[in-house]
């Protein structure tokens, strides 16, 4: 997934998931088949799965992963609301900290950056929760 492979991380994620599926990583597999799908230009798979993360595992990577996939999807305000939920957890994301995430393809890191742009992540940490519901 890091290097671009997209359908291949998708194809080993899932080979993965079969062979074993009471592994521990099981849980982030999940959330590494909606980035596959979400740089795939899948974003309604990548919804699907991301969803799934959050069930299985409610921390701060599938709750990023979920509201980059729900805004790549056109579903902003339950993006919004995703985002809102990841600050909870984690409130010192922000997009300059995205931007550093080690992804290959710079195509990538765009679409994933403003995705998360448009779940309004914001630019900074802030160290609070805004309430991005209304706007």
């Amino acid at each position: 997934m890091y290097i671009g492979e997209h359908d291949r991380a998708i194809e080993c994620l899932h080979r993965s998931m079969r062979l074993n599926p009471l592994d521990q990583r099981t849980i982030t597999n999940a959330a590494y088949l909606a980035f596959a799908h979400l740089f795939g230009r899948q974003p309604k798979e990548a919804v699907s799965w991301a969803q799934r993360a959050v069930v299985l595992a409610p921390n701060p990577l599938s709750y990023r992963i979920l509201a980059a996939s729900l805004a790549e999807a056109g579903r902003i305000d339950e993006a919004r609301n995703a985002t809102v939920e990841l600050l909870k957890l984690q409130p010192n994301s922000c997009l300059r900290r995205s931007r550093g995430a080690n992804y290959r393809r710079p195509e990538d890191l765009d679409l994933y950056v403003q995705a998360l742009r448009k779940a309004g992540l914001p630019e900074e940490p802030t160290g609070e929760i805004a309430d991005l519901r209304d706007g």
